[in-house]
């Protein structure tokens, strides 16, 4: 007596036989998938929706990783006959209405989008303004240009070494150095008020 390993009850087909199809065969309550591995119809469905893979090439492919094309063997594909089904299935007058209305709903909510983004940046332009924003991130990008001319500076008075360091260095590089993570401030800072 044989048993679907997914959920090891009574299976009425061998667990493997050799499917030349290259299709997944339906038979009763049983499914063969292209590699030849039987299981219950609900249970292949069901682990299918997490890994488009056989379950048992999957565990053997882990266990015989030699190498072997096992990974390709074991892939379920959307092809032949349940290709032809869902074809069938997408053309029935039900699912086309439902497209109808899910594509409309769509379109109408990509509109509401448009109009939402222009309020949202037209608001946080205001406060922007409001808060004076703009001109303090001016101010503090004047304080990081000040502060790393004065730096630069000193340190090359220091001597040959520090002035050729601070030639080789990329700019980014002294500033993290004296200032922190702010490489990225402006972009941070746009990215934050926009």
């Amino acid at each position: 007596m044989e048993e679907c390993i997914l959920c090891y009850d009574y299976l009425c087909v061998p667990v493997f036989r050799e499917n030349t199809t290259n299709d997944i065969i339906v038979d009763g309550n049983s499914s063969r998938l292209q590699c030849g591995h039987a299981y219950h119809t609900t249970c292949v469905l069901k682990s299918l929706l997490h890994r488009s893979v056989c379950p048992l090439c999957n565990v053997i492919g882990q266990m015989n990783d030699g190498g072997h094309d096992w990974w390709n063997n074991g892939r379920i594909e959307m092809e032949g006959r349940c290709m032809k089904i869902m074809e069938k299935v997408k053309k029935d007058k039900e699912v086309r209405e439902g497209l109808r209305h899910y594509k409309a709903a769509s379109k109408d909510v990509m509109s509401l989008k448009k109009e939402f983004m222009k309020r949202v940046k037209e608001f946080k332009t205001g406060l922007r303004a409001e808060m004076g924003v703009d001109e303090k991130v001016k101010a503090v990008m004047r304080a990081k240009s000040s502060v790393l001319r004065l730096f630069t500076r000193k340190a090359k008075n220091e001597g040959s070494l520090t002035a050729g360091a601070l030639t080789i260095l990329p700019d980014h590089k002294v500033e993290r150095f004296l200032l922190g993570a702010t490489r990225f401030f402006r972009w941070r800072m746009h990215h934050v008020f926009n």
